[in-house]
């Protein structure tokens, strides 16, 4: 019903509107004194009953509710770009959306669907690998620019030493700390406190400086002699094995030479282990393949492959003295660790000096069990004249305090 002034006070029913949409959200009792009207954003006249996916506004010119899609926190998609939209307002959806999304970036709307559109399609896939080689340039120069310090524990003073020493630096000099020793080894001694004499002594002398340039500069140049080449400036190598053959054509190619410390922490710097990559051939052996103890058939030659350090474990095997210990050790591989992990294999070089078989003998004496000597809790009698003994001594000392 219609709102009325009235000269006495009266009671109503109001319809709660939100403020910024109109939108019903609730109804309640309002006293309304004698003279005045309804309070802001409300009404008198009862909302009709709204369908699912609907809201009921009130026209508040019109004085009437009038029944509005809902679509608010839906996702739609701008049929001109294929944008993402949500809907904050009610309302139908927007002109020039769709609720069905598109396929990839590249995807044109036609009136009915999302369909391919080939000009397009080449012009996103040229920028996407253009964008891919970027990346991986620059994940190969920041890899090779950590070639300029040395491996822990260099790596963290080498870089702060540089932060706040290497502008000072002229050609010629490179490295050179003698005029500032004092604050770099203030530094070091503050910030480094782990680090021994020599260790501090070796970041002070420029010859390791000038030794981590040269392998960083050697690095820019097999980087640049590998080309386009798998493993190169911008692609990626998931194969380590020819990975291995490249690299040792680009050092021909460039003239560089790595003795085996610094290749170990160039070949550190610029891989990364990948669980999807080609596993990578330590030697090839010439004996038939034992799966189980890590000689495998792999493109027609039986070999061993680079363990993963981090994945090592050892386990431990009840001993059955009716079974030899090759055969307990292989039953309870198959068993217990092949269906876990399948590219495992069995340490044959871990063996015992007494028996000379696969595997550690040992022994497990659980001292619980042998030297723990049960003792029965003491009766509840007695202990319940221990609580009355210390309750009584309680009381006497608060008796004194208070006295």
């Amino acid at each position: 019903m219609t709102f009325k002034m009235s000269e006495t006070d009266q009671a109503v029913t109001v319809y709660n509107l939100r403020s910024d949409t109109n939108e019903f959200i609730g109804s309640g009792d309002a006293f309304i004194p004698a003279h005045t009207g309804l309070p802001a954003n409300c009404t008198t006249i009862k909302p009709p009953v709204i369908k699912a996916g609907f809201v009921a506004i009130f026209d508040s010119e019109k004085q009437r509710w009038i029944s509005r899609e809902d679509h608010r926190g839906e996702v739609v998609f701008d049929t001109e770009n294929g944008n993402e939209l949500v809907i904050t307002e009610p309302g139908a959806y927007p002109e020039g959306t769709t609720t069905l999304a598109p396929a990839n970036a590249w995807q044109k709307w036609n009136g009915k669907a999302w369909v391919d559109d080939a000009e397009a399609m080449r012009i996103a896939l040229v920028s996407e690998a253009d964008a891919e080689k970027k990346r991986l340039l620059k994940q190969a120069n920041d890899a090779i620019a950590t070639l300029r310090f040395a491996p822990k524990p260099f790596i963290a003073p080498m870089a702060q030493l540089y932060d706040a020493f290497a502008f000072q630096w002229q050609d010629g000099h490179y490295g050179d700390l003698t005029a500032v020793e004092s604050e770099a080894r203030a530094i070091l001694k503050a910030d480094f406190s782990e680090l021994k004499e020599k260790q501090i002594k070796d970041l002070l002398d420029s010859k390791l400086w000038l030794a981590q340039r040269g392998l960083m500069e050697k690095a820019r140049r097999i980087q640049a002699a590998m080309g386009m080449q798998a493993g190169g400036k911008d692609t990626v190598s998931n194969d380590f094995n020819q990975f291995q053959l490249t690299l040792k054509e680009a050092l021909k190619t460039a003239g560089v030479k790595l003795d085996a410390k610094e290749n170990k922490q160039f070949i550190d710097a610029i891989t990364r282990k990948n669980p999807d990559a080609e596993p990578v051939i330590s030697k090839v052996l010439k004996e038939a393949a034992q799966p189980l103890y890590g000689a495998f058939e792999y493109h027609g030659k039986v070999v061993e492959f680079e363990p993963d350090g981090d994945l090592r474990d050892n386990e431990n095997v009840p001993l059955n003295p009716s079974v030899s210990t090759s055969e307990l050790i292989e039953g309870y591989f198959k068993a217990e660790v092949l269906p876990h992990a399948a590219d495992a294999w069995i340490n044959a070089d871990k063996r015992d000096a007494k028996d000379g078989d696969i595997g550690i003998v040992g022994y497990e004496i659980p001292f619980n069990r042998h030297f723990y000597v049960y003792q029965p809790p003491r009766p509840l009698e007695e202990i319940d004249e221990d609580l009355d003994a210390v309750s009584a001594e309680i009381m006497k000392l608060l008796q004194e305090v208070h006295s």
